[in-house]
């Protein structure tokens, strides 16, 4: 959470764990999904909204909302199918407008409208597969632009690369490729407040662009 107070974990079974960070109690929240949790991320713009991306075969994302937990009729406020293969990951950009998915189909969604019953989706082809021995490739958004993105990627051509939503077409533009690793950088992100990225693999090397 934002504040800083409480932490948000998914755990292998669907489930989701608060953590107070205060007092250091748990309670666990079982009906979240029936498959495992991939990512999982409290709203940008509305402390109630939670954003769930789950795996599998056919696997989807949901808004949650957490005012409604622990209720005899807790579901999710709405949930997207769209990938034909496991969501590794799905976070809002920095202005809660779109939702960008990254599936081991093979491309990235960028959703608008996510919060209607038919949201609008670009799609862009990603080589996302990373098999079994590396960690999966996941967005993450830049804190000083709300609208960029860094991914990694398998290409053969070791690089990180760094996208823009559109605002007015709501597509998915690639702004610049970081090369100059020699491995796949499956966790990446920005500096708060600095030009500086960090690019990690799976065998604990970490780069860094300036």
């Amino acid at each position: 959470f934002r504040d800083g107070e409480c932490l948000v974990l998914c755990m292998g079974r669907g489930d989701i764990a608060l953590l107070d960070a205060r007092t250091g109690k748990q309670g666990w929240f079982p009906e979240f999904h029936q498959s495992n949790i991939n990512s999982i991320q409290h709203s940008p713009t509305d402390d109630n909204i939670l954003l769930t991306a789950c795996g599998g075969v056919n696997g989807k994302f949901s808004i949650h909302d957490l005012r409604m937990i622990g209720k005899a009729t807790f579901e999710a406020l709405r949930s997207h199918k769209g990938h034909t293969k496991s969501i590794n990951a799905a976070y809002f950009s920095g202005d809660g407008d779109h939702i960008v998915t990254v599936g081991q189909d093979n491309y990235v969604f960028c959703w608008s409208s996510w919060n209607t019953a038919k949201p609008s989706i670009h799609k862009q082809y990603h080589d996302n597969h990373t098999g079994r021995w590396l960690s999966t490739l996941k967005p993450s958004f830049d804190p000083k632009a709300p609208n960029t993105f860094v991914l990694g990627c398998m290409d053969k051509t070791r690089k990180m690369e760094i996208f823009n939503v559109n605002n007015k077409t709501h597509a998915l533009d690639k702004c610049i490729d970081l090369l100059g690793v020699y491995s796949v950088q499956s966790r990446n992100c920005f500096h708060p407040s600095l030009d500086v990225i960090a690019g990690g693999n799976s065998s604990g090397r970490v780069s860094i662009f300036q």
